[in-house]
């Protein structure tokens, strides 16, 4: 049902049948489905649930009948068989021959080492696999696909300041966990972490493993930023602004906010602005502040009335960046003094990402500091490419986007049922002001 051959075979035969290319489309299905019901079962809305968890019950003792042991090995056995086969096939199309068989495979996890041989070269090696094969390849055939994600970031990272002294897969500081940059002159130790290897089901990474390696490294007096994989190979130089920044290094435009003039931003320019400069991208703000350079936006600040978080703040501080590798010295303070001068508040709360943040900038602004949230998640695309915004997959929202919905579970059982990973990040600094007048 997946193909595109099947899919393209199945609206063909309901066009040819029905004249519409999905039988929900025809005019009065429903209403011929509802009198059906009516008829049948006493009920317009009628759904066997009920008939289905009892049958379970008499069945397997279980409600569903994924709980049930025997039925989840099962499973788990026949993605992995359908998982090797996939893997065989595309060995063979990409002249590659396994040295294993399907009884020693335990499937794509890091940790899981295979052996292959390339039919081009005969060369033998062994290595870990995605469940996209991404990563399996003859490096003495394909010696370009070598270079990495890390080996990037880490060129990146020697090349911004030649004195830094940069260790890779550090085992030392978390007790034999690995940190895959560290730079013990900044105290500051980075992750890239890849999509899959770090989601909770493919990478087997709980809610607590980013935050626990986050106050790990707190512990040491280190400061630790998970980057996500997407964002270095999609946004790579807004990522090296950020990173930059943290750093201290000399290689960023520097501008007074003094000689800059503060303007009302409009909506368009606003959203071109934080796509382009802020990790989080654009918003939904009531307020929306610049400082500009001439005609040039050089830092933005915006403001929602009333938080989505906390209904107790009069307004929420939503975004705050400049443009990629540019320091605004003194532009958040301007801008935020402009925004309490101009509109009074009472009450203003904010939140920095604890993956990239320390939150010493609200303290600067006046901020009290509230309290740390939990752990929060993203959904991951099915081919672990890239994040999307976990409220768009709100439990009421999901009989609308999911093929299978079943109301009776949670969301997350119903995303994994249909298929869908998720990765949790280290939560975020709650901050408020209150206007002391």
């Amino acid at each position: 049902m997946k193909t595109d051959e099947t899919k393209k075979a199945l609206k063909t035969s309901i066009q040819k049948k029905y004249g519409v290319d999905w039988i929900s489309k025809k005019d009065g299905w429903y209403n011929t489905i509802r009198k059906n019901n009516l008829q049948k079962y006493g009920a317009e809305t009628f759904n066997n649930r009920e008939q289905i968890r009892r049958t379970c019950i008499e069945k397997y003792g279980v409600d569903n009948p994924t709980k049930y042991k025997e039925i989840r090995d099962q499973i788990n056995n026949t993605k992995k068989v359908n998982h090797y086969n996939y893997l065989t096939d595309y060995c063979s199309q990409n002249d590659l021959t396994i040295l294993f068989d399907v009884n020693k495979y335990k499937g794509y996890k890091y940790e899981n080492k295979y052996r292959f041989q390339c039919n081009k070269c005969n060369y033998v090696f062994d290595t870990s696999i995605n469940n996209s094969f991404g990563s399996l390849f003859c490096e003495k055939c394909n010696p370009n696909r070598k270079v990495t994600l890390e080996n990037s970031f880490f060129d990146f990272l020697s090349n911004i300041s030649p004195t830094f002294i940069i260790k890779r897969r550090d085992r030392t500081i978390l007790y034999g966990k690995e940190l895959d940059f560290y730079l013990p002159d900044q105290k500051i130790a980075m992750e890239l972490d890849g999509l899959y290897w770090h989601s909770e089901s493919g990478g087997e990474k709980n809610r607590h493993y980013h935050l626990n390696k986050f106050k790990g490294c707190i512990a040491h007096g280190i400061r630790l930023l998970h980057i996500f994989e997407n964002e270095w190979r999609d946004k790579p130089e807004l990522v090296k602004s950020v990173i930059k920044t943290i750093l201290k290094c000399n290689t960023n435009r520097t501008i007074y906010a003094r000689k800059c003039e503060v303007k009302e931003v409009p909506n368009k320019e606003k959203q071109e602005f934080l796509d382009a400069n802020h990790l989080q991208q654009t918003d939904k703000s009531t307020i929306k502040l610049g400082l500009y350079e001439s005609t040039e936006l050089i830092s933005l600040m915006t403001f929602r009335k009333t938080s989505r978080f906390d209904k107790s703040a009069e307004w929420e501080l939503s975004r705050f960046c400049n443009l990629k590798n540019v320091i605004v010295m003194g532009g958040a303070s301007r801008l935020f003094k402009h925004f309490t001068k101009t509109y009074n508040p009472t009450s203003i709360v904010s939140y920095n990402d604890r993956r990239y943040f320390s939150g010493d900038l609200y303290s600067i602004l006046g901020f009290d500091f509230i309290g740390n949230t939990p752990p929060s998640y993203h959904y991951i695309t099915r081919d672990y490419k890239s994040l999307i915004n976990r409220m768009n997959f709100q439990k009421h929202k999901l009989s609308k986007v999911l093929p299978a919905f079943d109301p009776d579970i949670s969301e997350w059982e119903n995303m994994k049922n249909n298929g869908w990973d998720r990765i949790w990040d280290c939560g975020h600094g709650k901050w408020m002001w209150n206007n002391t007048k």
